[in-house]
């Protein structure tokens, strides 16, 4: 085998290499995704989740404030 041959068969088995590695990281690429949406539907659902459990505060209408009372303690 002449070190032409040698080199171009080990720049051939380095190139399918790469495109392994390209294939692997498209993989890797779309799992971080579905990843990120799947967080991101979870943040929601908790955030609506939240929102639902809380109790709704009574309101004060502005007259019933303590501090809008028309006559005061000497009047």
């Amino acid at each position: 085998m002449t070190v032409n041959n040698f080199l171009q068969a080990q720049t051939k088995e380095l190139s399918a290499f790469i495109e392994l590695l390209k294939q692997q990281l498209e993989v890797k690429d779309e799992q971080i995704a579905t990843t990120n949406r799947i967080a991101d539907q979870a943040q929601q659902l908790d955030l609506t989740t939240h929102k639902q459990s809380q109790p709704s505060l009574p309101q004060q209408t502005e007259s019933e404030h303590p501090h809008n009372k028309k006559y005061g303690l000497l009047w």
